[in-house]
């Protein structure tokens, strides 16, 4: 992951993660503000988002679930309302199996992609 540039000459590079509630979106989240990135979350899941805000800060987590039509678009509008630029996507949204595989339909499967 490069640096972000100088932030003597310029702003903060700013990032939206998708799914930057728990799991990979998280850590990407924490690993791109740990690296002087500006960082907003989508979390769809409400007591996520108050965590999240908790540690990134109400401006910068955004609510919504993102298989409504026209969800996306409204996240990104708000991140660069807020920020003015919007440099990077993290896209780390999507269903998950946690069951194994012997336990497991193609409708399982159909679900993830």
């Amino acid at each position: 992951m490069d640096a972000p540039d100088d932030p003597g000459t310029n702003p903060p590079r700013v990032c939206l993660v998708l799914g930057g509630g728990q799991g990979i979106g998280r850590g990407a989240a924490d690993a791109l503000r740990a690296s002087g990135w500006t960082v907003h979350v989508n979390v769809r899941n409400e007591s996520k988002r108050r965590d999240a805000a908790a540690v990134f800060g109400e401006a910068f987590v955004h609510g919504g679930d993102l298989t409504v039509p026209g969800a996306a678009a409204d996240v990104v509008a708000a991140v660069r309302e807020r920020a003015g630029r919007l440099d990077s996507v993290v896209h780390a949204v999507g269903p998950y199996m946690t069951a194994p595989f012997s336990e497991t339909e193609p409708d399982d499967f159909r679900r993830m992609w």
